[in-house]
């Protein structure tokens, strides 16, 4: 009779468990997906950059809504505030002189595209070296600092490598990974300031005229006082024209220092003589308050209330180009935004909420570095080691079509097809696996598992694993509308947004239902 008696309890406590599964699937739809969508990816945000009044009004309207439901505030009326300031290049007082040794000048210049900018205004002078790509190859042999000295050297070098060149690679998409490999190079040889041009067979010849500029031209945005991020040294984009007025003395044009490279494979570094040089970068600093939204589901255990999941997705995105165009952001991260708005109602409608708390953080600041997510993580709504798990959703919108080809700053396009999700993780438990297998085979999804590293930059959950703490990203992949002012709501794939909301959905409910905590198979911090 006893037996009898729990295999009934177990069977209607397992009925309530999947009625509330259902439950909460039932509230999320493509039409509040999409209702959502329209404002946050509408022009009138003007791309959602952060440290602006646009970006300010983003939250807000995320905060009103999560306060309608009824969630907890997590922080101060559901904000977390970070004082943040941002440094922008401040052309007009930026140059490059070149000057003789009797300090006549030769040739003045202020066009200077900072790559990054440093917390003040830097000054660099001295000798210049070309130092061809500024490369080095021990499995060839070919290096570039043979038989040259960069330190304290000004340095001018191509981009791209002698071996990219040849087979024609990179000729339109800037290869940001090659590249940091050679300004770290550089930089450990103690050069004092690094000058960058475009190789004469790049696509694009003018800085200012390619995606780079729009990239660079809101300068950086780091945690005010935060001086570690800084970059001690003049780091910065120059016109062809301007690298050949350096190279004159030489007898030689950039392009004709190219030819020799690609002809005979050997470096052609060479220490410019009879010139000067002088730098200035000059920055412009502004310091802003900006904002994490953070709402709470409280769990239904008196206990287990204590610990938690939680769901991020960022909410800010790149501003407006050189031309006032607007980066709508839709993809990139209105879609992961509006699902964690989904998912927030589907837990809060739940008439049994589960046993664990829900965090939902909308973070500010990941375009410029991941700022809202590692705030959140040193200021957690719920101590980290009551956080079982971090799922965040970054670009969920987007299904592959014939235009997604070629590549993204050097890196292969890989949006996927319909019914298809990709997955960042480190398997760091078999129990959260086999829970997204489970979900994503209700929904209808196939997994597509990419490991833990992201050849496109990095994401929001990053900042959790940086603190030991388990964390998953969903994401469709990059398309051709990445970063450009094309990402637009009209491209976004609802149908899809659904499925993935809802595989989520059923991902967090389970880790928050599950009486023990979820199984740590492997280090997390390996």
């Amino acid at each position: 009779m006893k037996n009898a008696f729990i295999t009934i309890l177990i069977f209607f406590l397992f009925q309530g468990f999947v009625l509330g599964q259902k439950e909460g699937l039932a509230t999320i739809k493509k039409e509040d997906l999409k209702a959502n969508m329209e404002f946050l990816a509408s022009d009138f945000l003007m791309g959602r950059e952060t440290g602006t009044e646009a970006n300010d009004v983003a939250g807000l309207y995320i905060k009103s809504i999560i306060k309608r439901f009824g969630l907890k505030p997590g922080g101060d009326d559901y904000y977390q505030h970070m004082l943040l300031a941002s440094y922008r290049n401040k052309m007009e007082e930026s140059y490059l002189k070149i000057s003789d040794y009797n300090g006549k000048e030769l040739f003045s210049t202020d066009s200077l595209m900072l790559l990054m900018t440093g917390h003040r205004t830097m000054d660099a002078a001295g000798k210049i070296v070309f130092a061809g790509y500024g490369y080095e190859d021990e499995k060839s042999g070919y290096n570039d600092f043979d038989g040259i000295d960069v330190k304290d050297k000004i340095v001018l070098f191509m981009t791209r490598t002698p071996e990219m060149v040849r087979k024609g690679e990179g000729e339109s998409s800037l290869n940001f990974q090659s590249e940091e490999g050679k300004i770290g190079s550089l930089f450990e040889r103690g050069a004092k300031a690094l000058l960058m041009v475009f190789d004469p067979s790049y696509s694009e010849q003018d800085p200012f005229m390619s995606m780079l500029y729009e990239v660079t031209r809101s300068g950086q945005v780091y945690p005010e006082e935060d001086t570690l991020r800084s970059i001690p040294f003049i780091l910065a984009f120059i016109k062809p024209g301007a690298a050949n007025q350096l190279l004159s003395s030489s007898g030689k044009t950039l392009q004709q220092y190219q030819h020799e490279i690609y002809a005979s494979g050997k470096p052609v570094s060479v220490e410019i003589p009879g010139i000067n040089v002088s730098l200035k970068a000059a920055v412009e600093k502004r310091k802003f308050d900006s904002k994490n939204v953070i709402g709470i589901v409280e769990g239904s255990d008196p206990v287990l209330k204590n610990e938690c999941i939680v769901y991020t997705a960022h909410f800010d995105h790149a501003g407006t180009d050189s031309n006032g165009e607007v980066y709508n952001g839709a993809d990139d991260d209105a879609s992961g935004s509006v699902g964690l708005i989904e998912l927030a109602e589907a837990f809060m409608k739940l008439e049994k909420k589960p046993l664990r708390s829900v965090v939902f953080a909308w973070v500010n600041g990941e375009e410029k570095g991941l700022l809202g997510s590692e705030y959140y993580v040193n200021n957690p709504a719920i101590t980290l080691d009551r956080t079982l798990l971090d799922i965040n959703l970054d670009m969920i919108g987007r299904t592959r079509t014939p235009a997604d080809t070629g590549r993204f700053f050097g890196i292969e396009l890989d949006v996927i097809g319909p019914d298809e999700v990709i997955l960042y993780t480190k398997h760091e438990s078999s129990d959260v696996t086999r829970m997204i297998s489970s979900a994503a085979a209700k929904n209808g999804l196939k997994i597509i598992d990419k490991g833990e590293d992201i050849e496109a930059g990095g994401s929001d959950h990053e900042s959790f694993w940086n603190k030991g703490v388990p964390a998953v990203m969903f994401h469709t992949g990059v398309n051709a509308d990445t970063h450009r002012i094309t990402d637009e709501e009209s491209r976004i794939d609802y149908d899809k947004m659904e499925q993935i909301t809802k595989l989520v959905f059923q991902l967090g409910y389970d880790v928050a239902n599950k009486r023990e905590r979820i199984r740590i198979d492997n280090s997390i911090n390996k």
